[in-house]
């Protein structure tokens, strides 16, 4: 019993020994391919910033809205102007089409982007008409390479962008969160202003004491948001800690490349062995 039980690894021994040179050249040969690619691919860095939203401080006008909206003194559109604030819309804008087309063409990445397709003698593109990269392929290529995650529990948000290019990975993670900070400041205080010379207008027309007390009431929220807009650069979005230049690769993994490799290649060698003794015997001296 205890000899057919050795049997299967006798015979594995046995084959390890009258084919070492096949399993070898086979191990090696996926190896060193393995190894060529590990050493010969292009490096990819991957730059994070951890963020939170500044939108629960900036959602205080919501029920004052809800208020003013009972006595018919608010635009229909108001609703929306406080939903810019909150963290989805801000995160929204960070990864749409718009924002992300708009940041490109102001930098001009799309020969970055590109760069194997660009001639840097002629200063334009080296392929033809039909093979010249589009703003859609630029778009898809950033959603690829850009990730938006949630720790549902602290609130707190990890933006990554993974590149060849280690400094402009860093770059396009701080400069967008800059630039969306901005863009929704702006708004906040273009919208706000808005909304006060209405209510001002608002106010005007109306002489009972309730709705009046509504009004300055919001008048005075309006003015509380530009004020806050004006002094607080960080308003959708407070860095905690920015994109630093990324040193090391997240790609290619060379010890899991070259480990998967070895271990492929023994698999092959032994498969090879089997189907070769399986159908082929009488080559087998």
């Amino acid at each position: 019993m205890e000899e057919s039980q050795a049997d299967p690894f006798k015979k594995l021994v046995e084959l390890i020994k009258e084919e070492f040179k096949t399993i070898f050249s086979i191990t090696f040969i996926f190896s060193l391919c393995g190894l060529i690619y590990a050493l010969l691919a292009t490096p990819i860095y991957k730059a994070e910033l951890t963020m939170i939203s500044n939108g629960d401080d900036l959602g205080s006008l919501s029920g004052l809205a809800a208020l003013g909206s009972q006595f018919g003194i608010l635009p229909s559109s108001d609703s929306q102007n406080m939903g810019i604030r909150d963290k989805k819309v801000a995160m929204a804008i960070l990864t749409s089409r718009e924002f992300i087309l708009e940041y490109i063409d102001e930098n001009d990445l799309m020969r970055v982007f590109f760069e194997d397709k660009w001639d840097l003698e002629s200063n334009d593109w080296s392929v033809n008409k039909e093979s010249i990269p589009t703003y859609e392929h630029a778009l898809k290529l950033v959603r690829d390479n850009s990730l938006i995650e949630e720790d549902v529990m602290t609130g707190i948000l990890k933006y990554s962008f993974e590149w060849t290019d280690a400094n402009l990975a860093a770059k396009w993670v701080n400069d967008t969160v800059k630039e969306v900070n901005n863009k929704i400041r702006v708004m906040a205080i273009q919208e706000a202003e808005m909304s006060e010379q209405f209510l001002k207008k608002e106010l005007k027309k109306t002489s009972q004491v309730g709705p009046k007390e509504v009004l300055f009431s919001l008048i005075e929220e309006q003015i509380k948001t530009v004020m806050i807009a004006n002094t607080r650069e960080e308003y959708a979005f407070k860095v905690i800690d920015p994109a630093l230049v990324p040193i090391q690769r997240i790609k290619p993994k060379r010890k899991m490349i070259a480990v998967t490799s070895f271990s492929f290649g023994i698999f092959l060698s032994f498969l090879y062995l089997i189907i070769r003794r399986s159908y082929f015997p009488r080559e087998i001296s």
